[in-house]
């Protein structure tokens, strides 16, 4: 297998995990059990390419996919709350959602809309 494979089997296969993550993006239960099943591989196959590519762990992948999700909404929808957001891509708790997302952004959820209304107000 050339390199040019390679990269292509590795693009497909993150596009697929990607997918996997969007199909069950409100369902705060997905974990690595599920993911595992959706992508028909074992549990360190799954962690050995996701670290690989993106330097993550399968869970922190799982976060990181859903707090990109957060952002979209949040531009297109800045007036839904962060309760409602979080509860939009998995999360239980507001409260683990503002943790989650301040370490992934370096601010407050509520900073990031404040943010995006002023540099923004079209989005």
């Amino acid at each position: 297998m050339n390199i040019l494979d390679q990269v292509q089997e590795k693009h497909r296969f993150m596009q697929m995990a990607h997918e996997s993550i969007l199909n069950h993006l409100d369902d705060s239960e997905f974990k690595l059990n599920d993911f595992v099943k959706d992508m028909l591989v074992s549990s360190s196959t799954l962690y050995n390419k996701i670290h690989e590519t993106t330097g993550l762990s399968v869970s922190g992948y799982i976060s990181a996919v859903r707090m990109d999700q957060a952002v979209k909404i949040a531009r297109l929808y800045p007036e839904l709350s962060q309760t409602k957001i979080s509860m939009m891509v998995g999360f239980n708790s507001p409260k683990y959602f503002s943790k989650c997302f301040k370490k992934r952004y370096s601010m407050l959820f509520k900073d990031y809309l404040k943010k995006v209304n002023v540099d923004n107000p079209y989005l």
